[in-house]
């Protein structure tokens, strides 16, 4: 039995039994079992503490009257938007890093 999967109204493809779509993200099947391996681990690390402080110091840079309170709230903000963005680079770096380096040894189990 085959099923059609409509992507624009001009093109569609016929499969029968298996999912052979690849976009250019997608090249070779192996990166296409990694993602779903590795990518659900790094939710629970996503900084959300520091992203909260951060905008809430934003705001507060924002609504504060004098330029005491401006100074340590925009520091607040920095302070914590900083961490925030390295951690979610070292958390980008860390997940892509080694697939590149190590290809052939972190698909193994995948094939």
């Amino acid at each position: 039995r085959s099923v059609t999967f409509f992507m624009k109204p001009s093109t569609s493809k016929v499969i029968s039994g298996k999912n052979s779509m690849s976009g250019p993200s997608q090249s070779s099947p192996a990166a296409r079992a990694a993602a779903p391996v590795s990518h659900p681990a790094l939710l629970p690390m996503i900084p959300g503490m520091y992203a909260y402080r951060s905008f809430g110091a934003m705001v507060m840079c924002i609504l504060g009257e004098r330029e005491a309170e401006f100074n340590h709230y925009f520091y607040l903000f920095a302070s914590n938007g900083f961490t925030c963005v390295a951690i979610l680079l070292g958390m980008v770096a860390g997940a892509t890093v080694p697939m590149f380096i190590f290809k052939k040894i972190s698909f193994q189990a995948t094939r």
